[in-house]
C-alpha cells in the first residue's frame, strides 16, 4: 500500500510541476509591450480592465477589455494624477 501511495503522490507533484510550467510559459510570451503615453490615453479611455504594479512600482502590466494583455514602464521621475485617479 506504501508502494501506491507513493507513486501517487509522484505524479501528483510531476502533474503540479508541468501545469505551473505551462501556466507561466503562456503567461510570459502574451503581453505587448508599449508605450507609457499609449497607456495613458487607454486608461483615460476606459479601455484597461485590470492594471497590477510589479514590485518594482515601475514596470505596469494589465489586461484590456478585449482580453489582450499589455506591459509598460512608468517614468521615473513623473507622477500622474489623472492616470492614478483613472485606475483607482
Amino acid at each position: 500500500m506504501n508502494s501506491v501511495l507513493r507513486n501517487l503522490v509522484v505524479w501528483f507533484v510531476l502533474g503540479s510541476l508541468l501545469i505551473y510550467v505551462f501556466n507561466n510559459i503562456e503567461n510570459t510570451g502574451a503581453r505587448e509591450q508599449i508605450s507609457y503615453s499609449q497607456f495613458k490615453e487607454e486608461v483615460l479611455s476606459d479601455r484597461i480592465a485590470k492594471v497590477v504594479y510589479k514590485g518594482d512600482q515601475m514596470t505596469i502590466i494589465g489586461d484590456r477589455l478585449d482580453g489582450s494583455k499589455f506591459e509598460t514602464t512608468h517614468p521615473i521621475f513623473k507622477k500622474d494624477e489623472a492616470v492614478d485617479n483613472a485606475i483607482e
